[in-house]
């Protein structure tokens, strides 16, 4: 007498899953900005603008973003007819996309002179 075949049903699709699942672990690199602010404006203007990228930086990350006020400094040469300005060095974690938006509202915030995104 021959025995009846066997079938094994194995669960692929949770397999599956979870090869995707470690395929989507978020990737997030470390930037550093500079930006430099105008110093025509009073405090409460200069630290709203501050605040407004560090919670651009804050929602984009897991980690709260490190931001260094390092005060008016004088250009090395005249930008846009002015001789000094605010600097700010801002650390932060996120994905690779998220540095253009920031770029993009850096860009079209008036107030902001000059700025570099670097990735650390």
């Amino acid at each position: 007498m021959t025995k009846p075949h066997t079938l094994f049903v194995s669960d692929n699709h949770t397999e599956a899953r979870s090869r995707k699942d470690q395929k989507e672990v978020e990737h997030m690199n470390k930037y550093e900005v500079l930006y430099i602010i105008k110093t025509g404006l009073d405090d409460a203007k200069r630290d709203a603008v501050i605040e407004k990228f560090t919670l651009l930086a804050k929602n984009a990350s897991k980690v709260d973003p490190v931001v260094n006020k390092w005060g008016n400094r004088r250009f090395a040469y005249p930008i846009d007819y002015k001789n000094d300005g605010y600097y700010v060095l801002m650390n932060f974690e996120s994905e690779p996309d998220f540095p253009r938006e920031l770029e993009r509202q850096m860009r079209i915030t008036d107030e902001v002179v000059r700025f570099m995104v670097v990735r650390k």
